[in-house]
């Protein structure tokens, strides 16, 4: 094999392992779908943007968030007292 052969084999390798860890990397498992359904139902009546903010701040490390002026705890997304 010539040098030009080897450098395209070695770029259409990263290309096809790259693929592979962003497909592998997207995948949800069985469990976690399971998850995800039984807390939808919790969560279905919140509003977009109050579940927005809280995932943020969680996202964030944030102790507490603010959503339409009030000031929310993160772990419980009760209003602060």
């Amino acid at each position: 094999m010539n040098k030009k052969t080897l450098v395209w084999l070695g770029v259409y390798g990263i290309v096809a392992y790259g693929i592979y860890y962003m497909v592998k990397n997207m995948h949800v498992t069985r469990r976690e779908k399971n998850i995800l359904t039984i807390s939808q139902d919790n969560y279905r009546s919140f509003d977009d943007s109050y579940l927005k903010s809280w995932a943020n701040a969680i996202k964030s490390n944030l102790s507490e968030f603010t959503y339409q002026g009030k000031v929310y705890l993160s772990n419980s997304g009760k209003v602060k007292k």
